[in-house]
């Protein structure tokens, strides 16, 4: 198991190479939140285009019988 002069070297060697990794618990809350509202978006968009698909095979069929 690290001790935490290993874990403190680890920062350091991070920190030296420039590169941030750590994230906060509110940072994965906001990321969860983030998620949820982009699947809850993609599930809008999923709905409208199937209405629109929808529309259109009606307006297919219409025209169909219009034209025979």
């Amino acid at each position: 198991m690290l001790e935490e002069k290993d874990i403190q070297k680890i920062k350091e060697e991070i920190i030296r190479a420039g590169i941030e990794v750590f994230a906060t618990k509110d940072d994965i809350s906001e990321l969860r939140q983030d998620l949820n509202g982009l699947r809850e978006m993609v599930q809008a968009l999923v709905l409208s285009v199937d209405k629109l698909v929808k529309s259109l095979d009606n307006l297919r069929d219409e025209y169909f019988a219009i034209r025979h």
